[in-house]
């Protein structure tokens, strides 16, 4: 009964870090799209995917995932709800650094958690809306999906962390390495 309420404790535990995690964020998230130029362009591409129904990158050779994701909402849209997208998936990628530490540390989640979310390229990107940490997400679920013997569907996460950033591709080489190491285990 106790391993019960010790499992509830942490998963409120976890839920509330993540929260405050959140709430870190919330004050800046109206005030632009952020400082990069390349943020404006994404909007701008996202504005004409909307319109058009066609793909246009934002810049070579593109952030589909973000792009097309943004496209979704209106034109007349302020910065907030983009750069919440952001927050909320840069949250997905603390929560996996979490599970992350937890499967394979057992021990110090909360701090690795919080210190990952106030490095300040983190703090700062997972505020604006650029695809940084759309991508870092994405990678972090790949792999504790990769760690937890879920291997296909960690692959799926990886390509969608190439669709935000296609630099995320240089991931799949460490990923097999690490199946090829565990699977003589």
């Amino acid at each position: 009964m106790q391993t019960r309420f010790q499992n509830l404790s942490t998963n409120i535990l976890f839920i509330t870090s993540l929260l405050i995690i959140l709430a870190t964020r919330l004050p800046l998230l109206d005030i632009d799209y952020g400082l990069d130029t390349d943020a404006y362009d994404v909007i701008i591409a996202s504005d004409i995917i909307h319109t058009t129904g066609n793909y246009k990158a934002s810049r070579l050779p593109g952030f589909p995932l973000t792009e097309y994701v943004y496209s979704l909402f209106p034109l007349s849209r302020s910065p907030f709800l983009n750069n919440l997208l952001t927050a909320l998936v840069s949250l997905m990628g603390v929560a996996f650094l979490g599970l992350i530490v937890r499967r394979m540390a057992g021990r110090d989640v909360f701090l690795s958690m919080a210190a990952f979310a106030l490095i300040p390229g983190v703090y700062i990107n997972s505020t604006n809306s650029m695809d940084y940490l759309w991508a870092l997400a994405f990678i972090l679920a790949a792999f504790y999906l990769v760690i937890i013997d879920r291997p296909l569907f960690g692959g799926i996460l990886l390509g969608l962390a190439i669709g935000a950033r296609i630099t995320s591709g240089a991931m799949l080489l460490p990923f097999v390495i690490y199946l090829w190491l565990r699977k003589d285990k």
